[in-house]
This record gives structure tokens, C-alpha cells and sequence, in this order.
């Protein structure tokens, strides 16, 4: 089997906080809190899946489109990172966060699948509809990221 995965997806984030920040020479230690905010307006995956033979032709070919409803969450993180003020105002390092999560997400998801014979023809189609009233909570724990900060 070989697998083709694309999505394309639009979302707003904004992720306000709170934090203490201490310096050492050319060290910069942050810790604080942060409330992120994030909206998917649209999401849509396509994938596609070709299976072969033992000769290395193809049996088929199957084509899924995924259209998923907006999706909004809420959370609490708490930070800690370490920069290096490497010239003037700029500096590098990474963060530690841990937080809570709480996400949302009511509609529509669409799955609409193609089926394709050795010969490329179409041989079937199929929509799957499933509405979906999606409440989560989860965690994050020691997720880490890496930064570049320019400091006014």
C-alpha cells in the first residue's frame, strides 16, 4: 500500500498570559500562565490509498475527501522556558508547558470515498454522513517548543 495524505485547514489562535521574567547576564528565564484560545473555521483531509500486486501493479486505488465541522477549545498552561540573548534584542531557546484542554466541536463530518479499478476507472462512490457533538478534556504534559523572541 501507498498512502497520500494532504489537509488543509483555517483556524485563529490567541493565546494571552501572564508570566515573570528573570535575567542572567545573557540568560533569559521565563515562567507564567497562559489562557489559548483556538477556532478551526473548516478543516478538509484527502487521502488517497493504491494497493498493489506482487508485480508492482496497481489492484486499486481508493480516494477519500474528509470535510470536519468548526472546532473551538479553550485551556490553562503553565510555562517555563529559558532564552540565550545571542544579539541585541534577539534570542533563542525553548519552553516547557503543561496545561489543560477543553475543546468543542458540533456538525457535520463528511466522508465521501472513490474506488478505482487497476484500469483508473471509476467502479464506486460512497458518502458517509455522521454528526458529531464533541465535548473533550485533556491534558498536555512537558510539551516542548522551541523560539525565537525580539524584545522592544
Amino acid at each position: 500500500y501507498i498512502t497520500i495524505q494532504e489537509s488543509d485547514y483555517s483556524e485563529y489562535e490567541f493565546a494571552p498570559g501572564v508570566g515573570k521574567l528573570y535575567e542572567y547576564k545573557k540568560i533569559i528565564f521565563k515562567i507564567g500562565l497562559e489562557l489559548p484560545f483556538n477556532y478551526t473555521i473548516s478543516r478538509h483531509d484527502y487521502n488517497k490509498i493504491e494497493e498493489y500486486d506482487v508485480n508492482g501493479n496497481i489492484k486499486n486505488t481508493i480516494i477519500g475527501n474528509y470535510d470536519e465541522p468548526k472546532y473551538f477549545h479553550i485551556g490553562l498552561y503553565m510555562f517555563t522556558s529559558v532564552y540565550y540573548n545571542f544579539w541585541k534584542s534577539f534570542s533563542a531557546g525553548f519552553e516547557l508547558s503543561n496545561g489543560f484542554l477543553y475543546g468543542y466541536s458540533k456538525g457535520t463530518i463528511t466522508k465521501e470515498y472513490e474506488y478505482y479499478n487497476a484500469a483508473g476507472q471509476l467502479t464506486d462512490t460512497e458518502t458517509i454522513n455522521d454528526e458529531v457533538d464533541n465535548k473533550l478534556f485533556n491534558t498536555s504534559f512537558l510539551y516542548t517548543s522551541i523560539g525565537l523572541v525580539y524584545r522592544l
